[in-house]
């Protein structure tokens, strides 16, 4: 292959007909969009909107049970198929989310930045978004603002995003794909709440309730065992220290691996295939984690959410956990 070739804008995965097509063009988001700076002067009666790391645009009342903002005068109004970018970090979306907003006319926070297709036919870049190959752009020209979990980012360098972009037939035949991706992944996961709540069901039996010391359901073989202790956790083994001295190039970069928040949030049991590479100097001192340590989310952005736990089974070398995780080693 030659070196003209290897420069070439190509996916590593194509589909058979577009193998013969010319590169994907990198085109700054300005080209393909413009933002939008219709603001609510009028004070017209909108839905309040948030852009969620987790589920992207949603209603705030839904979302947080109640409505947040009380005067939207200032708002921005969006449509639907409209993008919206959340400068807030998360470990969920570590620069912020964009996300399309399939919710329908309403306003959001004037931190937001609202930007809108010039083709309505846009379904690529909803997916492209969700990915993480626009993250190191926006690293390299914004600064953590004066909230940590803040990105400082002008609206020029947003738009000046280089956006890697098919031809147009190509595009659709991706947004097809992951389109059906999506809908199977939405009804397998009918089918895992309907036994995560069987589940609960069970362990809320297998388990004591509080104040009790047997569970209400016993296997055969252990009814008549003793009853259960109670065990303060921190006596049962010693809480490792997390990730710590780094900054944002020191991330996906380097030898050493990370436990995320998401793969913790999302997994009982540590995916090993689902960790993030940071550069860890041989001089520091960062405590890698073993198998058999549990790790804990300690925060979200609901009260629900936060206290998930996670088991990792597997030796993994050379390994650490993010600031946002405790983690407990049994």
């Amino acid at each position: 292959m030659t070196a003209a070739k290897q420069s070439c804008l190509l996916p590593k995965l194509r589909f058979a007909e577009f193998l013969d097509e010319p590169p994907w063009e990198r085109l700054p988001l300005r080209k393909l969009a413009k933002r939008i700076i219709q603001r609510n002067f009028r004070g017209a009666n909108l839905k309040a909107l948030t852009n969620s790391a987790e589920h992207g645009v949603v209603d705030q009342r839904e979302y947080f049970d109640k409505g947040i903002a009380t005067n939207t005068d200032n708002y921005f109004i969006v449509e639907a198929g409209d993008y919206v970018y959340n400068p807030r970090s998360s470990a969920i979306a570590p620069v912020g989310p964009i996300s399309k907003n399939e919710i329908g006319t309403g306003v959001v926070s004037p931190i937001y930045t609202v930007f809108r297709f010039r083709s309505d036919d846009n379904g690529f870049f909803a997916h492209y978004f969700r990915s993480s190959h626009w993250h190191g752009y926006m690293r390299r020209v914004s600064n953590t603002g004066a909230r940590h979990d803040r990105l400082s980012i002008t609206n020029d360098d947003l738009m000046r995003m280089p956006i890697p972009t098919p031809m147009l037939r190509e595009q659709r035949k991706i947004a097809d794909c992951l389109d059906s991706l999506d809908d199977l992944i939405t009804a397998e996961g009918r089918k895992i709440d309907a036994l995560r709540k069987h589940k609960q069901g069970l362990m809320q039996q297998l388990f004591p309730k509080p104040g009790e010391k047997v569970p209400r359901m016993r296997f055969p073989e252990f009814r008549h065992a003793a009853e259960w202790e109670t065990k303060v956790l921190g006596t049962q083994g010693s809480f490792l220290s997390s990730l710590t001295g780094k900054t944002a190039k020191d991330f996906d970069t380097g030898d050493a691996t990370f436990v995320p928040y998401m793969n913790v949030f999302s997994n009982a049991f540590t995916n090993t295939a689902d960790l993030r590479s940071v550069n860890v100097a041989d001089h520091e001192s960062q405590r890698a984690v073993a198998k058999g340590d549990v790790f804990f989310t300690v925060s979200s952005e609901t009260p629900e959410e936060a206290g998930m736990s996670s088991v990792l089974l597997e030796e993994i070398r050379n390994c650490l956990f993010e600031l946002v995780l405790h983690a407990i080693s049994v």
